[in-house]
């Protein structure tokens, strides 16, 4: 799976749709999802993984594809090679 480099503000502009996907299948329709969303128990804000879902054309013309990319936060650099998958603890939210 590849990464969508992208801010908090550019992350969270984005509607929420970690239990369901979002009807309006217009192909570059783009959406956020916490991939822990169906946890039993909470789990810290710092150890939310976000995924980012888009709309892509599909080979047959009555369907529509789903891409999913990881979110990475675009003010961190990469760890040891590796892009972060988390926004920190506070900084859950652009504001």
């Amino acid at each position: 799976m590849k990464d969508t480099i992208l801010d908090r503000a550019e992350l969270f502009a984005l509607l929420e749709y970690s239990c369901s996907l979002p009807t309006g299948t217009t192909i570059g329709k783009q959406w956020r999802c916490d991939v822990h969303a169906y946890r039993k128990k909470a789990i810290p804000e710092d150890q939310h993984e976000w995924q980012i879902g888009e709309y892509t054309e599909d080979t047959d013309p009555g369907m529509v594809g789903i891409r999913w990319t990881w979110a990475v936060d675009a003010n961190h650099s990469p760890h040891r090679g590796k892009r972060l998958k988390l926004f920190p603890a506070g900084d859950a939210s652009p504001g």
